[in-house]
């Protein structure tokens, strides 16, 4: 995937975890994005279904994931775009309120939509919280426009922000320890959401903006070495542009996945349009 458009040109790809490959399964995760409203804003989103003998249908879950973090963001700007100013303090406010339920409530919903459409039933003795085990996945989402930008985040994975000095986390999230995560399968998923808003000012040195699933970052030995290596992306797009990034970028997350964690790795790099 390779987007241009406004002022942020987009690559991303999604790559199938060696260990993945190796046992036959098919690659977890999902990214969309997609520049709307005239091109006012930008939304990138990336999920990690769990891939668990549990989770069968994760992968069809993180593709209902991404799909409703760009519908409900953009119901929400469209409700707003009249004073932009206002749509950040409400996102200040209620970003992991009123954004995180309706992000929550709309997932469920497709999914049990998915679910019965498809032919599998709601079974007889299987809750809810079940079904929606099976479809489990995390969800990082982010919106920037021409002033600020909003970081959405549920479970494992990294939003970054990249610069001339350094990679930086925009979220630090909850980390969990060993295998576990938040996701949106749980019940009152959202309490588990942290978002920020930050402004963005004019006339700022340009940056880049990184999501990547927890594969990427499993995959280095120290938070030094990963954030060293994202700052790396940074360096070559302003070196030799996006274009041939993104013409390398599966063939490096693949050598990522198969030197390192072994799973599922999805990036997406959204920079500025005079990196």
């Amino acid at each position: 995937m390779t987007i241009m458009s406004g002022e942020m040109r987009v690559i991303g790809v999604c790559v199938t975890g060696a260990s993945h490959k190796h046992s036959g399964k098919p690659c977890q995760d999902n990214i969309k994005v997609n520049r709307v409203f005239r091109k006012e804003m930008t939304l990138l989103a990336v999920a990690d279904g769990h891939g668990s003998d549990k989770s069968p249908f994760s992968e069809e879950g993180s593709k209902i994931a991404v799909d409703v973090f760009h519908t409900i963001m953009s119901k929400a700007f469209k409700k707003h775009r009249n004073d932009v100013d206002k749509f950040s303090t409400f996102l200040r406010h209620e970003g992991d309120t009123t954004i995180a339920k309706g992000i929550e409530k709309e997932w469920k919903n497709r999914v049990i939509k998915s679910h019965r459409n498809k032919g599998r039933g709601h079974e007889i003795g299987n809750s809810d919280s079940g079904l929606y085990r099976q479809y489990g996945s995390t969800l990082l989402g982010l919106l920037v426009t021409s002033s600020f930008y909003f970081a959405f985040q549920l479970g494992d994975g990294d939003i970054l922000i990249l610069t001339e000095n350094q990679a930086e986390r925009i979220i630090e999230g909850d980390k969990q320890l060993g295998v576990d995560t938040h996701s949106l399968c749980q019940d009152e998923s959202w309490r588990k959401v942290f978002t920020r808003v930050h402004h963005r000012f004019g006339g700022s040195t340009p940056h880049a903006f990184m999501l990547t699933t927890d594969g990427f970052s499993n995959s280095y030995p120290d938070e030094e070495k990963f954030l060293q290596t994202c700052h790396g992306y940074y360096t070559a797009i302003c070196r030799y542009g996006t274009n041939t990034v993104w013409g390398s970028l599966q063939k490096w997350l693949n050598e990522t996945s198969e030197k390192g964690s072994g799973d599922d790795i999805s990036v997406l790099i959204a920079c500025d349009k005079e990196l």
